[in-house]
C-alpha cells in the first residue's frame, strides 16, 4: 500500500497588498477538506506571514496538523548569507514555537533552493533545532535542483534528515509529479500509475500552496514571476481538488500518514542512509 503525506507551503505570492488576499481563505478551505476525510499533514509557513496572520496559523495547529517553517521571508537560499540565514531561521523558529505552543522540527526552503550551492544550509538547520528538512528537488530543473541527491529519504553529514521531494519518470524528464503544476498539469492516468510503481518506503508526499486550489482568483502577475510563469500557475486550478479528491476516495491502495514529525518520532526513518555530497569545483 502507498502511503501518502500531505504538505502545504502557506504563502503570499501578491506582488503588493492592492490584491486581495486570498491564501488565509484558501487554506482554511483545505483545513476543512482535510477536516473531513480525517487527514493531518504538515503546513510549512513563511515566518512574516506567520506572524501578520497568527490566528490562521493557531488554526492549522489546533486542527492537529504539524507546522514548519518555510523560510522568514520566502526568499531562496543562493539569495541569502549563511549568517543572515542562521539567524532569520532561528528566530522564525522560535516565533511559530511561541504561536502554536508546537515543538516546530521541520523546515523547507522556497521553491526546493538547497541546492549543491547552499551546503551550508543544513548545520545550520541543525543548530537552529530543526530535526528535518524537506528542501531538496532530485532531479533537473531550471530553477533549483540538486540532481546528485538521494531520491529517498536520507541523511546529512551533520545528522539533519533530509526528505526530498518524490519525482517520477515522464519521458525524458524526472518530475516532482506529486503536487504544484505537475499535479495539475501531468494526465492524470500517468500520474497514477506513476504512484502504483513508487517505493512505499516512508518519503512519499504531496506539496501544494494555497493558490493550487483557487480556481476563482483573477489572474495577475505574481511577485517575483514572469507573465508567462504567472499564466503557468494560474491555469488548471480547478483540477487540483479534483484529483485530490480522486486519490482519497478512489485508490483503495493508497492511504494518507501522520505528519512528517509524527514519522520521525514513531522511527519511519532511522534506517535513513548518510549522503556526503561530493565536493564541488571550485
Amino acid at each position: 500500500m502507498n502511503s501518502l503525506t500531505f504538505t502545504m507551503d502557506v504563502e503570499d505570492p501578491r506582488p503588493s497588498g492592492s490584491k486581495a488576499r486570498r491564501y488565509d481563505l484558501i487554506t482554511r478551505r483545505v483545513l476543512e477538506e482535510l477536516d473531513h476525510y480525517h487527514i493531518t499533514g504538515t503546513f510549512f509557513i513563511v515566518g512574516a506571514l506567520a506572524q501578520k496572520d497568527q490566528n490562521l496559523v493557531r488554526s492549522i495547529a489546533d486542527a492537529g496538523h504539524e507546522v514548519g517553517l518555510h523560510s522568514m521571508n520566502h526568499v531562496p537560499l543562493p539569495l541569502q548569507n549563511p549568517t543572515q540565514f542562521f539567524r532569520e531561521t532561528r528566530d522564525g523558529r522560535a516565533s511559530l514555537q511561541d504561536i502554536t505552543g508546537q515543538r516546530i522540527a521541520g523546515y523547507r526552503a522556497p521553491v526546493f533552493s538547497l541546492t549543491p550551492d547552499t551546503l551550508w544550509a543544513p548545520d545550520l538547520l541543525q543548530e537552529a533545532g530543526f530535526d528535518y528538512s524537506s528542501s531538496i528537488l532530485p532531479a533537473r530543473n531550471p530553477l533549483f535542483s540538486f540532481a546528485t541527491a538521494p531520491r529517498r529519504p536520507f541523511r546529512w553529514p551533520g545528522g539533519l534528515l533530509e526528505i526530498p521531494a518524490p519525482v517520477g519518470r515522464f519521458g525524458p524528464l524526472s518530475l516532482p509529479y506529486l503536487g504544484g503544476i505537475y499535479f495539475r498539469y501531468l494526465p492524470f492516468r500517468a500520474i497514477v500509475k506513476k504512484l502504483h510503481q513508487s517505493d512505499p518506503s516512508p518519503g512519499l508526499w504531496l506539496y501544494f500552496h494555497p493558490h493550487d486550489f483557487d480556481p476563482e482568483e483573477k489572474f495577475y502577475r505574481l511577485k517575483d514571476c514572469s507573465w508567462a510563469v504567472s499564466l503557468l500557475l494560474w491555469f488548471r486550478r480547478s483540477q487540483t481538488l479534483k484529483r485530490f479528491q480522486y486519490l482519497i476516495n478512489n485508490l483503495p491502495d493508497t492511504g494518507f500518514t501522520p505528519p512528517f514529525a509524527a514519522q520521525i518520532e514513531a522511527g519511519d526513518y532511522d534506517d535513513a542512509p548518510l549522503f556526503n555530497p561530493p565536493p564541488q569545483p571550485a
